[in-house]
Parts: structure tokens; sequence; C-alpha cells
């Protein structure tokens, strides 16, 4: 890890309180839920360091003006995706990709 940023083999303290904040939430839910999968909120990055998806991902520009308002964003996914409910919505999809 020694070639990776500080932050990889790091946390800070707001990423701790965080982490916190969703193992709470992960405890509620089961509590609440206890026949449903576990929430994935949190795992293990390349340094074995638990890190939240929102402190990994860097926000990016994209270089398609459209997607700057809801507008746009609304009109791409209505004209190039197609809904497909799932058949069990409250489970996990084996399928993520058509072979």
């Amino acid at each position: 890890c020694e070639h990776l940023p500080h932050s990889y083999s790091h946390q800070t303290n707001k990423e701790k309180l965080i982490l916190w904040y969703a193992e709470n939430c992960r405890r509620q839910f089961h509590f609440l839920h206890p026949d449903r999968r576990p929430q994935f909120l949190a795992a293990d990055n390349e340094c074995g360091i638990q890190k939240m998806v929102c402190t990994t991902i860097r926000p990016t520009s994209v270089p398609y003006p459209e997607f700057s308002t809801w507008h746009g964003c609304a009109k791409f996914v209505s004209d190039h995706l197609l809904y497909k409910p799932l058949e069990k919505p409250t489970g996990l999809h084996c399928v993520l990709l058509p072979v």
C-alpha cells in the first residue's frame, strides 16, 4: 500500500463517523427486517481499510451538457434505457449482464 495515496491506508475522523452511522443503520435495518439480506454499505479497499462508497468515488464532469440538468438526464434515461421489472424485487439479482 506504500505506492497508493495516504487516504487509501488511513481513515479520517469523518470517515470513521460515517462508518459508525452506516453500521448503526445496518443494525437497525437488520432488526426491522431480519428476513432480508444485509445491506452492503461499506467494503474493504485495496489496503484492507473499510471505506464507504461515497468516500471512494470522486465526482467528475461528463462531456455531455444534457447531463447537467435533471431534464436532460431524464430524457437520456427514457430514450436509452428499457425498464424490465425483476422477478423478485426484494432479492438480489444473480445475473448482472446478459450472456
